[in-house]
């Protein structure tokens, strides 16, 4: 109420601004305009909570499948290294024509290329508008392994599908081959190859 104030000073300086009591009314116009404020308020709020927690209702590791990962607090919680080779097949004739990602990219985006299957299918997607419009009918295929904070390498990528005729992968995709590779087993080999080292020497 606006005159809170007036009630505080007059409680300390013994009703010295002592006034009738302030009735306030509000028009009926004004709490429906409040109402429709509060209800898209509460839809944003519940969007900023949601979005960041929908990794946990995707199978698999977020941080290999990259599904749910934007937007939810992980940056800088895991080391991702990619490499691959992409092709497209002409689908009358059967004919193959490797495609190098490097001829349409620049550094920086093909240093996240191989490591995102989310990219990869953007990429893959823009390979067969690019031979749409020469007009031939292709599909395109990628074949990705990739390796999380030092594992071996694994496939990341199902090369066998189409993946240019796949839909966005909003939601779990199946060309997108789960995490098996175990941390421990990388970190096996390198203490097996420094305790040889030390042998050697």
């Amino acid at each position: 109420y606006p005159n809170w104030f007036r009630n505080l000073m007059n409680g300390i300086n013994s009703n010295k601004w002592k006034m009738e009591p302030l009735s306030v009314t509000f028009p009926e116009q004004t709490y429906s305009r409040n109402n429709v404020i509060l209800f898209f308020l509460g839809i944003w709020v519940l969007i900023q909570i949601c979005l960041p927690l929908r990794h946990f209702f995707i199978p698999g590791n977020v941080h290999w499948t990259e599904q749910g990962h934007l937007y939810a607090w992980h940056m800088k919680l895991r080391s991702k290294r990619g490499k691959g080779t992409y092709y497209a097949q002409d689908k009358k004739t059967g004919q193959e024509f490797s495609v190098n990602p490097r001829d349409y990219l620049s550094s920086k985006q093909y240093g996240k290329l191989n490591r995102d299957p989310h990219l990869i299918w953007q990429f893959c997607k823009w390979v067969k508008d690019e031979y749409t419009s020469k007009g031939m009918d292709v599909a395109v295929y990628a074949n990705v392994k990739a390796s999380l904070n030092g594992r071996i390498y694994q496939q990341l990528i199902d090369s066998t599908v189409d993946i240019a005729a796949q839909p966005e992968p909003i939601m779990p995709a199946k060309w997108i081959i789960p995490l098996t590779t175990p941390l421990q087993k990388r970190l096996k080999q390198n203490r097996e190859k420094v305790n040889g080292e030390e042998e050697s020497n």
